[in-house]
């Protein structure tokens, strides 16, 4: 599929995006966590990373950072796939939400946020181009969650 100039702002506004979550911005000196509190995100944080690495490998060839598929192209529906169709986002949320919790930061938190809705805003457009290349699309979206192994209740009839 040809790109168009919404495919190359969309990688831009996510690297740029990706460069805001670096920027050290303190908002209002973070927030005390109790120590406790602080351990369990690097369960979460492990999750995101390994979802990343999973699906990057299993995509290998297949993988940019563009919402079209590429040319000579396979869905691929395991593995990772098999638990979220866009696990790699879903990592990226998980690792920035993680972090955000560990360093007490509420700019890095807020930012996770951000990462949320700008990653379903790319993936539902995606998720159009997919299915205009691979018609078995629909069944797979039906049964896997965008983003988590779970599916929110839809509200069309």
């Amino acid at each position: 599929m040809k790109l168009k100039a919404l495919d190359f702002t969309l990688v831009a506004v996510q690297f740029a995006l990706f460069a805001l979550y670096l920027f050290p911005y303190d908002l209002n000196g973070g927030i005390d966590l109790p120590e406790f509190s602080i351990w369990p995100v690097w369960i979460v944080f492990g999750i995101g990373l390994i979802e990343i690495v999973w699906a990057i490998y299993q995509l290998r060839n297949f993988i940019s950072p563009f919402p079209k598929p590429r040319a000579k192209t396979e869905l691929i529906t395991h593995g990772a796939f098999s638990i979220a169709r866009h696990p790699i986002y879903s990592g990226i949320i998980l690792i920035s939400l993680a972090y955000g919790i560990y360093s007490q930061d509420v700019f890095r938190m807020i930012m996770a946020l951000f990462f949320l809705i700008f990653f379903y805003l790319k993936s539902s457009y995606e998720e159009q181009n997919m299915m205009k290349v691979f018609p078995s699309y629909a069944a797979y979206k039906k049964r896997t969650g965008r983003f988590f192994p779970f599916r929110l209740p839809s509200t069309k009839p």
